[in-house]
């Protein structure tokens, strides 16, 4: 059986010009003494009606520091464009909390179908 977790929401969500936003978290204990290897996998899609060159980051934190991100560039006014950020990375055992974040610059983001997987790979 797979130590694993998954957080999903279909809802818009806005998102505030130059502030992480917190799109998606989930909760996941890493059992034993020794560090794991977890999967993690976030997505959203992105509405940018207002924007004109604008940009999205997303990243994944585990306990409030990045490990993954990513940047999509020259967002005008697109709809429903999919941020994605995957890596894989070690935890030291114990519970942990992963977030999925968003950031712009840019006025009018909102986000939604946002989903956040952890998976214990060890």
């Amino acid at each position: 059986m797979a130590n694993a977790i998954t957080v999903s929401n279909s809802n818009f969500m806005g998102v505030p010009a130059s502030t992480n936003t917190t799109v998606s978290s989930a909760d996941l204990s890493i059992p034993g003494t020794s560090a794991h290897q977890v999967l993690l996998i976030g997505e959203f899609s992105a509405d940018c009606k207002g924007f004109t060159n604008g940009s999205i980051v997303g990243d994944i934190q585990v306990d409030g520091n990045t490990v993954h991100g990513i940047q999509v560039n020259n967002l005008n006014g697109t709809i429903g464009t999919i941020i994605a950020v995957s890596g894989i990375t070690y935890v030291a055992p114990g519970t942990h909390r992963f977030d999925l974040r968003a950031f712009t610059q840019s006025m009018n983001l909102s986000v939604h179908h946002r989903t956040l997987s952890v998976i214990d790979l060890d």
